[in-house]
């Protein structure tokens, strides 16, 4: 009998505190983001330790589509409205990661998510002006080559690239 895939339906909630960011130090630390060239996008550094940091990021079209092993992310959209398209990463025979089944859920100002590790995703904004968010994360997401890999863009990307 063909058991259906299991999926994550992603919980959005409203979190006007931006979990627990205040908006000074995103905007104060977005002034000095600069551009990690493995998903494409502006990061700056908040705060937090090697377990559990905070960073913001601005998204002008969309960051890479990558996925981490440990940990998940939480995200809170502070500015702008997108989409997020997500799926978890499955390996094929030959031991390749990649996503069979993709999601996706659009995000405004004022929600905030979490990705589970091994979840592959992808931020999209949605309009002419970028997607801000803050996320925290364990400190490996952004510095540890073995946490975060890069995949090819999820075919729903191109829905909201024209």
């Amino acid at each position: 009998m063909h058991q259906p895939k299991a999926t994550t339906q992603l919980q959005i909630r409203t979190d006007q505190s931006s979990l627990g960011v205040c908006e000074k130090d995103w905007r104060d630390a977005l002034e000095d983001a600069s551009t990690d060239p493995k998903v494409t996008i502006s990061i700056a550094y908040i705060r937090g330790d090697e377990n559990l940091s905070f960073y913001v990021a601005s998204i002008p079209k969309s960051v890479k589509c990558h996925f981490h092993k440990h940990g998940g992310e939480d995200y809170s959209i502070v500015s702008g409205e997108g989409v997020m398209l997500y799926g978890k990463v499955e390996y094929a025979s030959k031991g390749e990661p990649g996503v069979n089944h993709w999601q996706e859920v659009k995000v405004v100002t004022g929600e905030s998510f979490t990705i589970p590790e091994g979840y592959a995703h992808q931020l999209c904004a949605l309009g002419k002006t970028p997607l801000v968010i803050v996320f925290s994360c364990p400190h490996s997401h952004l510095n540890d080559d073995q946490d975060r890999t890069v995949l090819d863009d999820s075919p729903l990307l191109a829905k909201y690239s024209a």
